[in-house]
């Protein structure tokens, strides 16, 4: 049914499904041992940097990528780590690498799995219905036998991660992640039990991501209806939980996410016309947060 579901993963897959290996930390060439009478050789100096921006030098330009309107410029959060050295930016068709020159006391506190150049990433995918399809198949008062068991095995593989990440949180955080991993658990296990659609297992799955740190995306078959609807929603509630907006305000929020956002400019793209691609039939049956304003929607677009 292709419906819209946060995957957790600590870092992201391209798109032709492989899994990115960046380059390994650049490690600053030491000094040699007093009196040694020795240097280090060629091969463990690292590769020069071209073009590459100096700490010294962020002061003046804000990247060497400024030039190059395609690519973005060095993250602030570089910029203003006493640990970075240099960095560059580098692309080559829709990738992009940044290269960071760390200080020495800053590499040898890296683990090893870092200074070998590996990221592992755990992929997690939640899914849920919650178009007209996913009702029909509800009336039958049959729970989804493949939602079921894709979402259950998302669960575990999940709570393996907490249980191997979680021993680094303390305080109030690691109680919230307890609090809402048994919250997930209850709404998956109602899943198996009865029929019915359950979103608040994908706005669940998307705030424990966030609290690992990791990376979170959605999508539905299309990519640009019922995806626009849970991304607009996901940014809404965020405004309410780290940015001050009242509750009762999320579906005001959401709804001019929908209509003033970029959401639409995607659709244009797709199929020619800033519409979403639901008709007013459709519409009724989605939950009411993933509901398209009135005036954004048009039941004779292909999708």
């Amino acid at each position: 049914r292709g419906e819209p579901g946060p995957a957790a993963a600590p870092a992201a897959a391209p798109a032709d499904g492989s899994a990115p290996v960046p380059p390994p930390p650049l490690r600053p060439p030491r000094s040699p041992p007093a009196g040694s009478g020795s240097a280090p050789s060629p091969a463990q100096a690292p590769p020069p940097l071209e073009s590459t921006m100096s700490s010294s030098a962020w002061q003046d330009s804000r990247s060497s990528a400024a030039t190059e309107p395609n690519l973005p410029s060095i993250p602030r959060s570089l910029q203003a780590d006493p640990a970075v050295r240099s960095a560059r930016i580098r692309s080559a068709a829709a990738r992009t690498e940044i290269d960071v020159e760390l200080s020495p006391q800053a590499y040898d506190r890296l683990p090893p799995s870092l200074t070998r150049g590996a990221v592992p990433i755990v992929p997690v995918l939640f899914t849920q219905g919650i178009n007209e399809q996913q009702s029909l198949a509800n009336m039958s008062g049959v729970p989804s036998r493949h939602q079921r068991d894709i979402n259950l095995e998302a669960l575990f593989r999940l709570r393996q991660y907490c249980l191997l990440v979680g021993r680094q949180a303390l305080g109030t955080a690691a109680r919230k992640l307890d609090r809402d991993m048994a919250n997930l658990a209850r709404l998956v296990q109602q899943e198996t039990e009865t029929a019915d659609k359950r979103p608040r297992i994908l706005h669940v799955a998307a705030d424990i991501t966030r609290m690992l740190q990791g990376l979170r995306v959605t999508f539905c078959k299309s990519g640009k209806d019922r995806t626009s609807m849970g991304v607009t929603l996901e940014e809404a509630r965020i405004l309410t939980l780290r940015h001050d907006l009242s509750p009762h305000q999320l579906g005001e929020a959401a709804s001019l996410l929908r209509k003033h956002g970029v959401r639409l400019e995607v659709c244009r793209k797709n199929v020619g016309a800033p519409q979403y691609a639901f008709n007013r039939i459709q519409t009724r049956w989605l939950p009411s947060e993933y509901k398209p304003p009135a005036e954004t929607f048009g039941g004779s677009l292909a999708t």
